[in-house]
Order: C-alpha cells, then structure tokens, then sequence
C-alpha cells in the first residue's frame, strides 16, 4: 500500500475517505425502498423524508407499537396468572405444613 502524505498508511486510507455528509445513511439501506433520492436535506445535519418515505416508516411505526401494546397487555396477563398460581403454591405449602405439624404431635 502506498503511504500518505504523512508516511503512514492510515493516512491515506482517511484521505480516499469520503466525507461524512457524502456517505450513504441507514435510511439508503432499507429493503423495499426505490433507489430514488430517500432525503431533502436543507440544511447540513436536517433530514426531511420524501411523502412516500415517510408514510412508510410511520406505517411501520404505528405497527411497532400496537404490538409493543399488546405485548404490554399479554405480559400484564401472564404476570396476574403468575400471582395467583404463587398464592395457591403458598397456600399448599402452609397446608401441608399444618398438616404435619399435627400428624408429628
């Protein structure tokens, strides 16, 4: 490999770097999507999605978090259903206690 300017190698290699603003972003990556421009950028460091872009992704959003709720919803169920099997656990364990306790006197 060729040296840089300063007679080291990573030096070249960040010099063929391209800048940061120039790189494709995640939003270049997503499957499905056409290989049309993704972003507007107004400003350096603004993004601003295409309508069809942004329909999208709020499309897949909105599904994110109905399932997120009706995870939330089945592990607020499985937790009632984990109370009441450990009362009944206890409530076993206190008679059978009690039930030694006097068969042992």
């Amino acid at each position: 490999m060729s040296e840089g300017p300063g007679g080291c190698e990573l030096q070249a290699l960040w010099g063929r770097a391209e800048p940061r603003h120039q790189r494709p972003g995640p939003l270049s990556n997503l499957p499905g999507m056409p290989a049309a421009p993704l972003v507007r950028r107004k400003r350096a460091g603004a993004i601003k999605l295409l309508p069809p872009h942004r329909k999208s992704l709020e499309k897949e959003k909105n599904s994110l978090m109905n399932k997120a709720s009706n995870y939330e919803k089945e592990l607020k169920l499985l937790r009632q259903e984990n109370r009441k099997n450990m009362l009944l656990s206890v409530a076993i364990f206190i008679l059978l206690s009690l039930i030694y306790a006097c068969w042992t006197m």
